[in-house]
């Protein structure tokens, strides 16, 4: 009797093939992520038949691999500079424009400056919140490991308003020329921008999602015209104390003429004015010398 032909073999085969393939589709589906040392991350299934749902943050320099539908997005951790007028380079600086203000003279002058600080990624309900309330409609988040116009955007809207604001209160109260001159003036001027600007992009941020590091201002530039008539005003300054000066050196001089004539007379003053002036001359007679000195005619 003939024995029929086995069929677990084959079936066998067949189900270790697809289990293998689904590995492998499974491996290629997932959803690779990785952080650098300089971001932090968010984590989001967004499955397609299901809700999206924040899952987790991701800390700098991790490397993780979720859902196949799943959505991360990167920020930018650690200290960053928001240059406005120049200032600061490098791949962590935003540029913008410089600021212009009034003085409490009032004169309108042109402000540049730094603005160090860093979003805040240690907290992740603050960094979560920040994404959902701004980042995400802006798109602020890194996209290929660049920072983003979107981040561009929220930099200028907040930092750029609230540095208006503060510089502007700052300003009302100081005149241009102290401002210009005085290094104390400015530094509390400075001092009292560093102070307000924090609450200001919290304000107007709706939240404490940036840490302020710090704040450096330059002294502020004037218009032209006057800088150039402070310039000339220092010339004539300088030209004023040397001027004093030579009076008084005139002024010692007469002073020592008149008193060598208290002593000497005006006929003996002029003899030794002569003779230091080198119009009488002088010479050295050797000892034991006969001299026989005719009188001026």
């Amino acid at each position: 009797m003939r024995n029929k032909p086995s069929v677990v073999g084959p079936i066998a085969v067949l189900i270790a093939f697809i289990l293998v393939v689904g590995a492998v589709i499974a491996l290629f589906s997932v959803t690779r992520f990785s952080t650098q040392p300089d971001q932090a991350g968010l984590h989001y299934s967004a499955g397609p038949l299901s809700n999206t749902e924040y899952i987790k943050c991701i800390p700098p320099s991790q490397r993780v691999w979720d859902g196949p539908a799943d959505d991360h997005f990167a920020y930018p951790a650690g200290q960053r500079s928001y240059s406005f007028g120049g200032g600061a380079e490098g791949a962590a600086t935003t540029e913008a424009a410089p600021i212009v203000t009034l003085t409490g003279d009032p004169l309108e002058v042109t402000v540049r400056g730094v603005v160090s600080f860093h979003l805040e990624t240690a907290d992740c309900d603050t960094l979560r919140t920040f994404h959902e309330k701004l980042g995400r409609d802006k798109e602020a988040y890194m996209i290929d490991g660049k920072i983003s116009d979107g981040w561009r955007e929220i930099l200028d809207t907040y930092f750029g308003q609230a540095l208006q604001k503060a510089i502007n209160e700052a300003s009302q109260t100081t005149g241009w020329n102290a401002l210009y001159t005085d290094p104390a003036v400015k530094a509390q001027w400075e001092n009292e921008v560093k102070a307000t600007l924090p609450g200001y992009i919290s304000q107007s941020m709706g939240g404490n999602y940036f840490v302020i590091d710090g704040v450096t201002i330059q002294k502020p530039d004037l218009p032209d015209g006057l800088l150039e008539s402070i310039k000339n005003a220092q010339i004539a300054e300088q030209d004023k104390i040397a001027q004093e000066m030579r009076n008084e050196t005139i002024r010692t001089e007469l002073e020592s003429i008149s008193e060598l004539v208290d002593v000497l007379g005006t006929d003996g003053y002029l003899g030794y004015k002569a003779l230091t002036d080198g119009q009488v001359p002088f010479y050295v007679v050797p000892q034991g010398t006969d001299v026989i000195a005719q009188p001026l005619e």
